[in-house]
């Protein structure tokens, strides 16, 4: 019995991971049957059944956000989950599905940032990708959160978060600079960081960041220009318009004129 029991798990847990696969390559072939099946088992009691499930569940999701739309919901349920890895999976589900479809998540951003503090360094390394996946759909919403980026530079983790955390200055930067350039002087101390992958994703953050003001401020010396000549072209036919209303004013005054010594 508990040998039929462990090859049944087994062999669900490579379903799981030929839905995922599947998800993924080929999305179109996805169907209810396979999200009921993840939905059936995503409570399972074990660990790393659900870990595939969330997987699948990002897999699937950024291709067809709306099929696992309740599946998202259980993911942010396990945002709190005892095991790590649990969290982690969340995360790439709630992330990945998020960049699909930003109204899916865009009201619980705060919930996935709270991981922020999270005793796990490879989670608090997905938050940081979570919210990159959902920035490059909506960089707005990481405002309220810049300054507790701006904190995990300072991260004890050398191996995950530090090598991570200059990417979400970088994809904010690049969809709205002017949120993160305060960040510039903070992001420059770290220019010289021990840590060689941070230092490269440093300078690539602030390259995006000082590319992304320079064109905005091209764009508003452009629209400024536009303006001024707008405004110029519309004096200018306002005078002619005067000019002209002038000269018939002139015309029928000396035809008046004339009628007047006849």
């Amino acid at each position: 019995m508990n040998n039929d029991y462990a090859k049944h798990k087994e062999d669900l847990k490579q379903v799981i991971k030929i839905i995922s696969r599947t998800g993924f390559k080929n999305p179109e072939t996805i169907n209810d049957n396979h999200i009921k099946l993840l939905s059936q088992n995503i409570k399972s009691t074990d660990d790393e059944l659900v870990e595939k499930i969330y997987w699948a569940v990002g897999q699937i999701g950024i291709h067809k956000p709306e099929m696992v739309e309740r599946l998202i919901d259980y993911a942010f349920d396990d945002l709190k989950n005892k095991n790590p890895q649990i969290r982690e999976k969340a995360l790439f589900a709630i992330g990945r599905t998020g960049k699909a479809d930003i109204d899916l998540v865009k009201g619980r951003i705060h919930e996935i940032i709270d991981l922020y503090k999270d005793d796990n360094a490879k989670v608090r390394m997905s938050m940081i990708w979570a919210c990159e996946n959902i920035a490059n759909s909506r960089a707005d919403l990481m405002k309220p959160y810049i300054n507790i980026f701006e904190e995990m530079l300072d991260d004890v983790d050398e191996k995950y978060v530090k090598k991570e955390i200059p990417e979400i200055f970088r994809v904010i930067g690049k969809y709205n600079p002017e949120l993160v350039e305060r960040s510039l002087e903070k992001l420059r101390n770290y220019l010289n960081d021990d840590n060689e992958v941070m230092r490269i994703h440093i300078s690539g953050a602030i390259r995006v960041i000082e590319k992304g003001m320079l064109n905005k401020r091209y764009a508003a010396d452009a629209e400024t220009k536009s303006a001024v000549k707008k405004r110029v072209k519309r004096g200018a036919v306002a005078s002619a318009a005067k000019k002209k209303i002038g000269r018939g004013t002139a015309v029928v005054g000396k035809a008046a004129k004339k009628r007047g010594k006849r």
